[in-house]
């Protein structure tokens, strides 16, 4: 999913590298940890097939368990998650990488909105915040929903169009979206997906 949304978005200039801008990449992050939290909480029970298939790794019985468990802890002890969006985890995370700490969502996208992201770096990013939110979703459903619905409240139109323009890709009028249908989405994407690439994966999901 990352790497055609990347394709779609990518720029290649007549000098310089190939290059995505930053608000771009920026939604996708936050879109990658939400989907592999909602899939992880729908398919808690059955954590080494989730990993396999979505994440692409795989090892002893347990062990895929195990490493969801510690590193959502740690995430719980780091973060505030139970008054965060995506968006704002995502923006912490990058206010660290790069020095802004001390910036909010808001501050952090208006400044860095139209600077350029190597695809590269968008891919690897996508990848480790979904395997974020898989680990947190197939221990903390609960606060994977809450994230979710702070993310999908009703933002004033203001707000909303001022995170647009910064370069933020969200579209120009926010669409609400209920946890119960993004669910539903999500899950059928994924199930179609191992279907056809995952047949044996598809089998001990789909119960």
């Amino acid at each position: 999913m990352a790497e055609g949304f990347i394709q779609r978005q990518i720029k290649k200039p007549f000098f310089g590298g190939a290059y995505l801008v930053f608000g771009e990449c920026f939604s996708l992050w936050a879109y990658m940890m939400e989907m592999g939290g909602i899939l992880a909480a729908k398919h808690a029970a059955k954590p080494e097939a989730l990993m396999s298939a979505l994440m692409g790794m795989s090892g002893a019985p347990g062990v895929a368990k195990r490493v969801m468990v510690e590193q959502a802890e740690k995430m719980v002890a780091r973060h505030s998650l139970g008054s965060m969006t995506f968006w704002d985890y995502v923006a912490a995370d990058i206010g660290e990488r790069t020095g802004h700490k001390n910036n909010d969502r808001d501050s952090l996208v208006m400044g860095m909105g139209v600077q350029k992201t190597p695809p590269r770096v968008a891919l690897t990013n996508s990848w480790e915040y979904a395997s974020v939110g898989v680990d947190l979703g197939a221990t903390h459903p609960d606060v994977v929903r809450g994230m979710f619905e702070r993310q999908h409240k009703t933002y004033s139109e203001k707000k909303w169009r001022t995170a647009y323009v910064a370069g933020l890709d969200i579209g120009p009028e926010p669409v609400q979206t209920s946890y119960a249908e993004a669910e539903a989405t999500e899950n059928k994407n994924f199930m179609e997906h191992c279907q056809q690439f995952h047949p044996d994966l598809y089998l001990a999901l789909k119960d």
